[in-house]
């Protein structure tokens, strides 16, 4: 299968232990959409991210990516085509260049400047020791949770993946780091289909549609744009 980045939950219900997170979801991303998640905490956003990341099993329904299953795919190789950034990015102790090449053996060096600089690491690198190369503690000690967040996403971005799934990617950005953010997904050829999980009514206006949730359904899919 050639995945193009289209994503779906289909009539999803999954929990854990016997209470149910989500009931009966549809989320559907296609290839090269950008697809809002929003609702208040706990009515399932991040539990949405982690079975389209294969992370679960659904309960009930099917999550697929391509029209295809994944029952029927190798969901380890999928992933590799997949660019995700949790809501606390976790990051290991190394350089700032092998956190961004982390997972993806075959980025060159130019692949981890390039992706450096479209997710702001640019912007804070020039300060630290050695650059690129400047060793960091464990999660990322000497960085601000700003700083941590942009070379998460250089992380996801490295591969240029079909699909990037954002968990609340504005967190720990101020409002200009947030512009920024959203400007260089704008510009991003070719473009990824982006499933954002978010707070932010901006970024939320920014993408295609908005899918929003409440207590496990989902309760309105609305195109924000044309």
């Amino acid at each position: 299968m050639r995945f193009d980045g289209a994503v779906a939950l289909r009539g999803v219900t999954f929990g854990h232990g016997e209470e149910p997170v989500l009931v009966d979801v549809d989320v559907v991303v296609g290839a090269g959409e950008r697809v809002a998640v929003t609702g208040p905490n706990g009515a399932g956003k991040s539990t949405v991210a982690a079975l389209l990341l294969g992370l679960h099993r659904p309960w009930s329904g099917v999550a697929e990516a391509s029209g295809v299953p994944f029952d029927a795919l190798d969901v380890t190789e999928l992933r590799h085509g997949i660019g995700a950034v949790p809501q606390e990015p976790t990051l290991r102790p190394g350089t700032i260049a092998e956190n961004i090449s982390f997972g993806r053996p075959e980025a060159t060096r130019e692949d981890v400047l390039g992706a450096g600089e479209l997710a702001g690491v640019d912007r804070f690198v020039a300060a630290q020791p050695a650059g690129y190369d400047t060793h960091l503690g464990e999660d990322g000690v000497g960085l601000s949770g700003g700083e941590r967040q942009c070379v998460a996403l250089a992380r996801a971005l490295v591969g240029r993946p079909p699909l990037l799934i954002l968990d609340e990617p504005t967190n720990h950005l101020d409002a200009e780091a947030s512009v920024r953010l959203v400007d260089m997904l704008d510009a991003l050829e070719p473009a990824p289909a982006i499933l954002l999980i978010t707070h932010d009514p901006a970024v939320a206006a920014w993408a295609d549609r908005v899918v929003a949730l409440a207590d496990g359904r989902v309760v309105g899919d609305v195109r924000s744009r044309p």
